[in-house]
């Protein structure tokens, strides 16, 4: 596909300039133009999707070409995420994997990808490509599953999305025709955490960070679970307060509760503390994780399978090993000696600044809105890999 480089460029943010990593590439892209194909652009909320930040960052890539004849990859503007996002009162936007899963027995609607995608495909560039090289970004939780999930009309492109179903998921919701219907390149893209865009986020040295006051943290929700789609999340979200109740055995501070805040609370709570737990629910992914990393808090995962489907870029080096802790699902219910484990990490000056260090490092691999964010060069890096590795076979 293309050879990639950097380019430091200006994005305006509010009334502030932030700077961003935007992809830089030897060959020029190109846009289909929002304002042709997607008029929802200019009517963005102050929270939108990976969609978003990603079709900016492309419009403002120094190589960026008005001829669609002279580039050799292509970015699909439709912003379905950000809309979703963007509209809370969308039946879409409460989180119901299992029912919507049920949906897969119907038959698939023909206009599930909306006007803009409908557009881009009666195009003379898409026509003449055949759709081939093209990237759409849609990480909203719904392009997991059904209708979504395995359309026809993916099978060319590279499609980035929160998590990359693979066979043993495929199992869960009624998905595994998606294995053989998936899109010629999945990317899984970071959710873009609403902490960064609820205001700014200081940065703490490592002695600011060591002198925060709380050591775990973790708030969810009311909702309950179900075993529709296989996998219950309600006993691993409720063992989170039987570890609490050991943390104060030990006298480990923690702000560990169930019920949900608003979000500047929320955001507090995490800037204040060492270690947020991110614990699977549905599906192996989850916004805590992001959310953390906005907050310079490291992960404690709880997910068996956030490695294999949920994590970005692993090939582009993203390392969890460098930044988190991860807990099994079994170990996690069962309570065994985490606590103690959670002790021993903060009495080692080293390895706790070892796990800050590579917080550190991470975060623009992995976080939309920061200052130097890598995420859409790194998107088209894993678009190039994909496509050397298909040529290839």
């Amino acid at each position: 596909m293309l050879a990639l480089a950097h380019a430091l460029r200006l994005i305006p943010s509010g009334d502030e300039q932030m700077h961003v990593q935007l992809p830089s590439i030897s060959e020029q892209i190109y846009v289909y133009p929002p304002n042709e194909y997607e008029p929802y652009f200019d009517k963005v909320c102050l929270h939108p999707g990976a969609d978003y930040h990603f079709l900016q960052a492309a419009m403002q890539n120094p190589l960026r070409t008005l001829d669609s004849e002279k580039a050799t990859v292509y970015i699909i503007p439709c912003l379905q995420e950000s809309k979703l996002r963007c509209n809370p009162d969308d039946d879409f936007n409460d989180e119901h994997p299992p029912k919507i899963a049920e949906m897969a027995k119907l038959e698939r609607p023909r206009s599930i990808l909306g006007t803009c995608f409908t557009k881009v495909m009666q195009s003379k560039t898409w026509k003449r490509t055949a759709g081939m090289h093209h990237i759409w970004i849609n990480a909203h939780w719904s392009m997991n599953f059904f209708p979504l999930l395995g359309h026809p009309h993916l099978k060319s492109i590279s499609v980035g999305r929160l998590e990359n179903v693979n066979e043993l998921w495929s199992h869960q919701c009624h998905r595994e025709s998606y294995l053989g219907q998936r899109e010629k390149c999945t990317i899984v893209v970071p959710w873009p955490s609403d902490v960064i865009f609820e205001g700014a986020v200081k940065t703490p040295n490592f002695e600011e960070w060591l002198g925060r006051r709380t050591t775990v943290s973790y708030k969810f929700g009311m909702r309950a679970y179900n075993k529709a789609c296989g996998v219950d999340a309600t006993p691993l979200r409720v063992a989170s307060l039987k570890l609490a109740r050991r943390l104060e055995k030990l006298h480990i501070t923690h702000n560990i509760s169930r019920g949900r805040v608003p979000i500047e609370t929320y955001k507090n709570v995490l800037q204040d503390s060492h270690f947020c737990l991110t614990i699977r629910g549905d599906t192996p992914s989850s916004h805590a994780f992001f959310d953390a990393l906005a907050a310079h808090c490291i992960p404690i995962i709880v997910s068996d399978s956030f490695g294999d489907v949920a994590t970005p870029f692993v090939s582009s080096g993203v390392d969890l090993s460098q930044f988190t802790i991860q807990i099994s699902e079994k170990q996690f219910i069962t309570n065994d000696g985490i606590a103690e484990h959670i002790y021993k990490i903060t009495q080692d000056r080293n390895g706790m600044l070892h796990l800050f260090q590579g917080l550190q490092k991470h975060r623009p691999m992995l976080l939309w809105g920061i200052d130097h964010s890598e995420v859409a060069s790194k998107i088209l890096d894993a678009a190039k890999e994909c496509e050397v590795k298909d040529v290839k076979l």
